[in-house]
C-alpha cells in the first residue's frame, strides 16, 4: 500500500511517468510551476527548456510527429500558456496529440481579476477553441481521471491537444500518490464486410496509388509491405515524412 506524501506537482509527474511512459517534458520553470519541476527530479523525467514557451510547444508537437507520443508542456500561468497557442493550434489543426499542464491563479482569485502576477480571467477558456478539452481543476482527486481521459483522446481516431490548468495553491498540496483510474476507451473497429469490400477495390484496381497521411506513423512496415505487394507509389504527406524511406522506389516524394 502507497502511504508516501507528495505535492500535487509532483504526483501528477509521477503518474504520468509510472503510468503513461512519459519520460521526457517541455517548457520553462518558474515560481508558478515549481511543484511540477520538483517532481521531474523526483521521477527522473527530462525537462528540456527552450527561450520562449513557443519553442516548448513546437518541440512537443515535433516530439509528437517523430515518436507518435503526446508531446508534453509543463508551463507557467498566463504568458506561459498564451506563448504556446500557435503550436497548440498547428497540433489541433494536425490532429496530434498534446498535453499542456499549466499552473494558473491561486483558487481564491480565479475569475476575480484581483491582478496577481499572470492573471487571466479564465485561462482554461483561452486554449479551449483549440484543444479537445480545456479544464481548471481545483479538486486534485480530478487530476487522475482527466488525465485519463487525455490519454483517450491522444490514442483515438481524431486525436487533439489537451490542456489542464492548475492554481498555484493546488499544486502545493499534499496527496497520496495518484492511482491510475482506467476508463475503456472506445475506438472505431472495421467491419469485415468493410474490409473485404475494400479488399476487392484494391484487388481489381489497374494503377493503385498509397496517400499516406500523419495517422499511419505506426504503419511504416505494413504501408512499405502494401505498395511492395501492389507495386504501387506512395504519396506522403507533410505529416507522414518518414513513413517510408525518400529512397525507395516506390516513394513518390510529399
Amino acid at each position: 500500500m502507497i502511504s508516501e506524501q507528495l505535492k500535487v506537482g509532483e504526483a501528477i509527474i509521477d503518474l504520468l511517468s509510472r503510468e503513461y511512459g512519459v519520460d521526457v517534458v517541455f517548457g520553462i520553470p518558474g515560481v508558478h510551476n515549481i511543484e511540477l519541476y520538483r517532481g521531474l527530479h523526483r521521477s527522473g523525467v527530462k525537462a528540456i527548456s527552450p527561450r520562449h514557451e513557443q519553442g516548448a510547444g513546437f518541440m512537443a508537437d515535433g516530439w509528437s510527429i517523430v515518436t507518435g507520443k503526446p508531446g508534453i508542456c509543463v508551463l507557467i500561468s498566463g504568458p506561459g500558456l498564451t506563448n504556446v497557442l500557435t503550436p497548440i493550434a498547428q497540433a489541433y489543426h494536425d490532429s496530434r496529440p498534446m498535453l499542456v499542464i499549466a499552473s494558473t491563479t491561486p483558487t481564491d482569485a480565479l475569475g476575480k481579476s484581483f491582478g496577481p502576477l499572470h492573471d487571466l480571467p479564465d485561462q482554461a477558456a483561452v486554449a479551449r477553441s483549440v484543444c479537445a478539452f480545456s479544464e481548471t481543476v481545483t479538486d486534485p482527486s480530478m487530476l487522475p481521471e482527466l488525465i485519463e481521459r487525455a490519454w483517450n483522446v491522444f490514442t483515438s481516431a481524431r486525436p487533439r491537444p489537451v490542456h489542464i490548468a492548475i492554481p498555484m495553491d493546488v499544486l502545493a498540496q499534499t496527496c497520496a500518490p495518484f492511482v491510475r483510474k482506467h476508463i475503456a476507451a472506445t475506438k472505431p473497429v472495421a467491419h469485415d464486410s468493410d474490409v473485404a469490400k475494400a479488399f476487392e477495390i484494391i484487388n481489381s484496381s489497374q494503377a493503385p496509388v498509397i496517400i499516406a497521411g500523419g495517422g499511419s506513423i505506426d504503419a511504416s512496415k505494413e504501408i512499405i509491405a502494401l505498395a511492395e505487394l501492389l507495386d504501387a507509389p506512395v504519396l506522403l504527406t507533410g505529416n507522414a515524412k518518414g513513413v517510408m524511406p525518400s529512397n525507395h522506389p516506390l516513394c513518390a516524394g510529399n
